[in-house]
């Protein structure tokens, strides 16, 4: 949609402490995602789930109902989509590998 879903992970940031809330509706239609899919709403919750052990692995990422409807062949094409499809059918993702500080990113 073009802007950040919220400023800072933060329970005291207003938006993401509305997903955090369970006031998931009021999230969307503050946030003009109210037209959104479904699907699409809830893969971006999960994913924006405060608990890191709640969120999805790569491999759910890939199994899920909204990504299952994504054009592949549009995404494989760009080198960004094949980077990505390298990654997941490399295998490499999994739960116990995954690193949930962010410090650790930059």
């Amino acid at each position: 949609m073009g802007i950040f879903p919220f400023q800072e992970a933060r329970t005291d940031d207003y938006y993401y402490k509305l997903l955090c809330s369970g006031k998931k509706e009021k999230y969307w239609r503050k946030t003009g995602g109210e037209k959104l899919s479904n699907e699409f709403k809830d893969l971006m919750e999960r994913m924006l789930n405060y608990d890191p052990a709640k969120r999805p692995t790569i491999k759910e990422l890939v199994e899920d109902p909204w990504m299952k409807k994504l054009d592949t062949k549009k995404i494989d094409n760009g080198k960004f989509g094949k980077e990505i499809r390298k990654m997941i059918d490399s295998a490499k993702f999994d739960k116990s590998t995954q690193d949930t500080d962010s410090t650790k990113i930059i």
